[in-house]
């Protein structure tokens, strides 16, 4: 948790003894951390509502459609229903990331799984 405050970080609330939420610099984003001991279960990273694209921002993993892609290639599933998601099953972790209008990132959720579903397709 020190190296969010580093990065400009404050702990908003503390939901439960592993449950956290921080607000990033300049209030744009929520960032909720989900720990079992010292080990991160959940990263959920929200776009704050009516926030618009802000000039300097964190980075997690990419904030637009081509920087994602370049960072970690084709995903497992692209879903497209009101708002295109991509959907990562990495090795230890799946990881989804919600788009906005003009392709900028406005969610991001890493889970460590308890059991993997097969893909819709049957993959």
């Amino acid at each position: 948790m020190s190296q969010l405050a580093k990065r400009g970080f404050n702990l908003r609330r503390v939901m439960s003894e592993d449950d956290f939420e921080f607000d990033s610099p300049g209030n744009v984003y929520l960032l909720r951390v989900k720990t079992d001991g010292a080990r991160v279960t959940s990263l959920y990273h929200y776009l704050l509502a009516k926030k618009q694209r802000p000039d300097s921002r964190p980075c997690f993993l990419g904030n637009s459609l081509g920087e994602v892609k370049k960072a970690l290639g084709e995903p497992s599933l692209v879903m497209e229903e009101q708002l295109l998601t991509y959907r990562y099953e990495l090795a230890d972790a799946d990881l989804s990331i919600t788009f906005g209008d003009g392709g900028w990132v406005i969610e991001t959720v890493l889970q460590r799984p308890i059991a993997r579903r097969p893909t819709p397709d049957g993959e």
